[in-house]
Formats: C-alpha cells, structure tokens, sequence
C-alpha cells in the first residue's frame, strides 16, 4: 500500500506491515508470520520467524524451534532444550493469542464440504470444469489503452490490409 501510494482503512483490515523499508535499503523488520493449510498436513501448520529463530506451531504436531543463524538446514530441534524453554514458551504463548487454530481448522472443513457439493453437482451430467479456462487473452481483443488505435482497427479488418514495408 505505501508504495503504491494508497492508505490503509480502518474498516478494511490488513495483515501485514511494509515491505518498502527493507526496499529502500532503510533496514526493516525481521519478522515473518507464515500459515500453511494446503497438501501434506493433516490440519493448519503457522511459523514465527523472528531474529535468528524459526517457530513452527501445530496442534496435530510436536511444536519446533529451530536457530536459523547457526542451523540454517534446521537439523536440531531446540523445543526441548532447558536454555530455550523460556523463549519456546514465549512463541507457544504468542501463537496460540495470534491463531484460533479449532475456528481455522472448522472453516477449512466448511469451505471443503461447499467445495465438494458444488464439485459433486458439476459431476452430474455432462461434466463441466469449474476451473478457470482462459481461452483466449482477452487483454489483447478490445480497445486498451496500450494499443494503437490504428492497430486494433487493422488486426479487426477482414481480410486484413497489405502492410506495407
């Protein structure tokens, strides 16, 4: 948003902070919150990347806490270290106040019961694909503002004119 220029509205809220600090060489910060629900889990996996430490938080899995400066490759599984309790504690705390993960995991099944009706009602009859098919680049078929009028005009004549060189 503030490289484009925009504001943020109250009223539509955004998760987030600003990327343009660290574009603009200003530094930054050094905190990512990741969420992954998709293949290969069996219910919502979140990370906390803060400094040199990586936090991954599943209600399905043994949490993890990994030192990505001295362990890049994340081999060693520091949530069960004394000298890390505290810190893992602390990132077990605050995921669970960020994620509602028994509301997250409720919305994930409801939108996959909406999706299989509407799946298993495209499959009576004639099956119909419900994925989005673009054909054709309709930014390149009607009037735009970066094409040549006098291009648009020749690519819709039929036969198209001689061009001359």
């Amino acid at each position: 948003m503030e490289l484009a220029g925009g504001e943020l509205h109250a009223d539509l809220p955004l998760d987030g902070r600003s990327l343009l600090p660290h574009l603009q060489g200003r530094g930054g910060h050094d905190e990512v919150f990741g969420e992954y629900m998709a293949e290969g889990t069996v219910g919502p996996l979140m990370m906390i990347r803060r400094g040199a430490f990586k936090f991954i938080y599943s209600e399905d899995d043994p949490c993890l806490l990994f030192d990505v400066h001295n362990d890049p490759q994340e081999q060693e599984d520091l949530s069960g270290s004394p000298q890390y309790r505290v810190l893992f504690d602390a990132f077990l705390s605050e995921a669970r106040a960020k994620w509602n993960i028994p509301a997250i995991h409720q919305q994930v099944l409801a939108s996959q019961r909406r999706r299989r009706l509407v799946f298993e009602a495209l499959t009576q009859g004639t099956l119909k694909s419900w994925d989005h098919q673009p054909l054709v680049d309709a930014s390149q078929q009607y009037m735009r503002n970066h094409i040549d009028l006098d291009d648009l005009e020749r690519k819709a004549r039929y036969p198209q004119p001689c061009q001359h060189t």
